[in-house]
């Protein structure tokens, strides 16, 4: 990591800050317009000097630093099933963990983090926002799974034996029917519903670190109410951290993301 980057706290302007945010909160080119007051060169400048400080055109990078580098508070990007069960999970357990010493507590944990995520995961396929994904016909699905194998425009449109021009269309119903502004978005849709492929390594390795953190937590000082704030909050980032990570394992470009 470059000194440039490691600095970059102290370089952004506050408008480059909003723009990071927004993209994380999938806004779209309208709304960022809007929030600015500007136009589509302002945006444009805003989108450069990012890249500029960064020293990459490749926003995968870019919002890998983000989430890394504390620009981005990655509690901001729950959702009602995370926070609903997440927040049950922690109150329902603090009792039975116990503060004391137990080396055993780091394997108890992560056994609980795995149950945690299987019922994450299976209210997530009786969510609201499932129904959206149960409306999405083959093609619109073919589309998702090429671009997120990055494959080109002009390749997805052969395939879905259509024109540039109606891909096009295809993307903005798709994206009106998922209620979502980008395909970063769209992705972690697709992650969180289990049409991806799971990184077990990934999931085993944040499972590894939330549960040193949780334990580190059980065996301070604090007082049981902040425990269950921490505890809850170091799970709401992990989870979130693992969404993420997976769906940027691959060095997306700034056009494809729509940013």
């Amino acid at each position: 990591m470059s000194q440039s980057r490691l600095d970059l706290t102290h370089t952004l302007t506050n408008d480059e800050l909003y723009y990071l945010r927004m993209i994380m909160f999938g806004f779209s080119r309208e709304q960022k317009i809007n929030f600015f007051n500007s136009d589509e060169s302002h945006l444009s400048q805003i989108k450069h000097g990012i890249e500029f400080k960064f020293n990459t055109q490749n926003w995968s990078v870019i919002i890998n630093y983000v989430l890394g580098g504390g620009f981005i508070k990655l509690t901001d990007y729950k959702n009602e099933v995370l926070e609903k069960f997440v927040l049950s999970w922690v109150r329902r357990k603090i009792s039975t963990w116990g503060f004391d010493n137990d080396v055993n507590n780091f394997f108890v944990l992560k056994k609980e983090l795995k149950k945690l995520n299987e019922d994450i995961e299976f209210n997530y396929k009786n969510n609201y926002f499932y129904t959206h994904f149960q409306r999405i016909t083959e093609q619109e699905f073919s589309y998702i799974s090429l671009k997120y194998l990055e494959v080109g425009n002009e390749i997805i449109a052969s395939k879905l034996k259509v024109n540039v021009r109606r891909l096009e269309l295809i993307r903005l119903r798709l994206f009106d029917k998922l209620k979502q502004q980008t395909w970063l978005s769209v992705f972690r849709c697709f992650y969180q519903y289990g049409y991806l492929d799971k990184d077990f390594t990934l999931i085993e390795k944040n499972f590894d670190e939330i549960a040193g953190k949780i334990n580190l937590i059980l065996k301070s000082n604090m007082r049981t109410q902040y425990k269950i704030l921490s505890i809850y909050e170091e799970v709401l980032i992990g989870f979130i951290s693992i969404e993420f990570k997976a769906i940027l394992k691959r060095n997306y470009k700034h056009s494809e993301l729509s940013f």
